[in-house]
């Protein structure tokens, strides 16, 4: 507790709170030792300053390369969700926010539509996680959502190699 974190992917840095041991509950500790089993927390504002699986470390000292096998993910599929009611938009976008605490790949930002009014542009890994998290969102947070159709994006790479 105190000290200085630095997340590696994103370059950001954080104090410490707590950190501790699972076996199986959580116990507080004073430090973490190689081969704990540990957690940590932190004044870690927003899950969008921070990815799972990447590389913590230490703020003041520094490892110069992140652990291997780390990538991030990018979206494949994309879609418009939009509240039927727009009173709804805060609580679709808590509902969001929620649901990204434990599932990093879901991506979204806000998005206007004539038609349909105030909504998100989500990124999903595929149709099956655009699903899932559509059913999460309508059967956990009481949501009633317009969803778009999905949509992909296209890279095209012309005969001379620009793109």
């Amino acid at each position: 507790p105190g000290d200085r974190i630095r997340i590696m992917n994103t370059g950001k840095e954080f104090e410490v709170t707590e950190v501790g041991v699972s076996s199986p509950h959580p116990v507080k500790k004073d430090m973490l030792i190689a081969g704990d089993v540990g957690y940590l927390t932190a004044n870690i504002k927003s899950v969008r300053e921070t990815r799972v699986g990447d590389t913590i470390t230490s703020a003041e000292n520094p490892t110069e390369k992140p652990l291997p096998g780390y990538r991030q993910i990018p979206p494949m599929v994309y879609s418009g969700m939009y509240p039927v009611d727009n009173q709804k938009y805060d609580d679709l976008k808590e509902a969001l926010q929620k649901l990204q605490l434990n599932d990093a790949a879901l991506e979204f930002e806000p998005e206007t539509s004539q038609a349909l009014g105030f909504g998100f542009r989500c990124g999903f890994l595929g149709l099956l996680h655009m699903d899932v998290v559509q059913e999460r969102l309508e059967q956990e947070f009481g949501m009633d959502l317009i969803m778009t159709a999905p949509s992909v994006d296209y890279h095209a790479i012309m005969n001379d190699g620009s793109t």
